[in-house]
C-alpha cells in the first residue's frame, strides 16, 4: 500500500507542479539536469501506470462483500476506494484531496471494527470513520483545515465510492467506472439529505442504502 500511496503523490505533483519542477531542476548544475529529468519522467511514468492499472470483478465484489461485513479484505477494500476516489477526483475534479490506504488502514484497525454490523449499517459507520480522518488531504496525514464546502465535497466523493460499491454489481467489470460515475451523479442530486446525514451514522446509513438501492 505505501507504494500506491507514493505514486499517487507523485502522480499529484507531476499534475499540479510541472513547471515548479523545472524551476528546481533548472538550479542544478548544467550535468544533473538531464538525469534529474529522466528521474522525473520515470517516476511520473510508473505512477501512472500503477493508478491505471484497472480493477478486476472480482476485486470490487470482494471490496464490496467487506463495506458489507460479508467477508473481503481491509487491505483490498482500501483498494478499491482509493481506486474510485481517484476517478471521481480525474472525472470531476471537485476535490484536490488524495486517499492514503496506509492511513486509513491504520484508522479502520483502530477505530473501524471489528463489529457486529452488516450492510448499509457497517458503511455508514466506516463512512463517519473516514470522512474526518487524516487518510483524506492533500497531502493525507496533515490535520484538516477545510472548509464547510471542500467537507461537502470530500464527503459527497467518499459516499458515491460506498453507494457504488454497495449497489448490485454490473455483468461486465468494464462496467464499474460507469456505475461509479452514476453513484456520483445520484449522491449529488441529493447532496442535501448527504450533508444533513454527515456526522450521523445511523442516518448516513440509511441514506447509502436507499442511495444503493436506487442505483
Amino acid at each position: 500500500m505505501p507504494l500506491r500511496d507514493f505514486a499517487r503523490g507523485v502522480a499529484e505533483l507531476a499534475h499540479r507542479g510541472e513547471k515548479m519542477a523545472e524551476g528546481v531542476i533548472g538550479i542544478l548544475p548544467a550535468t544533473l539536469q538531464e538525469p534529474a529529468r529522466s528521474v522525473r519522467q520515470e517516476l511520473n511514468a510508473r505512477a501512472s501506470q500503477m493508478l491505471d492499472a484497472a480493477l478486476t470483478g472480482g476485486e470490487v465484489a470482494r471490496a464490496a462483500d467487506y463495506l458489507a461485513g460479508q467477508g473481503g479484505d481491509l487491505a483490498g477494500f482500501l483498494n478499491v476506494v482509493a481506486h474510485g476516489w481517484e476517478h471521481l477526483r480525474a472525472l470531476h475534479r471537485n476535490t484536490p484531496e488524495m486517499f492514503s490506504e496506509t492511513i486509513a488502514a491504520t484508522r479502520l484497525m483502530v477505530d473501524g471494527g471489528p463489529a457486529a454490523d452488516e450492510g448499509a449499517s457497517r458503511a455508514g459507520r466506516l463512512f463517519e470513520v473516514l470522512r474526518l480522518s487524516a487518510a483524506v488531504g492533500l497531502p493525507p496525514g496533515l490535520p484538516s483545515r477545510r472548509t464547510a464546502a471542500e467537507q461537502a465535497e470530500v464527503d459527497l466523493n467518499l459516499c458515491a465510492v460506498f453507494v457504488w460499491l454497495l449497489a448490485q454489481r454490473p455483468r461486465a467489470p468494464s462496467g464499474e467506472d460507469d456505475l461509479l460515475g452514476l453513484a456520483v451523479v445520484l449522491t449529488a442530486a441529493h447532496r442535501a439529505a448527504m450533508t444533513a446525514a454527515a456526522g450521523n451514522a445511523q442516518a448516513m446509513a440509511g441514506l447509502i442504502a436507499d442511495l444503493s438501492l436506487q442505483l
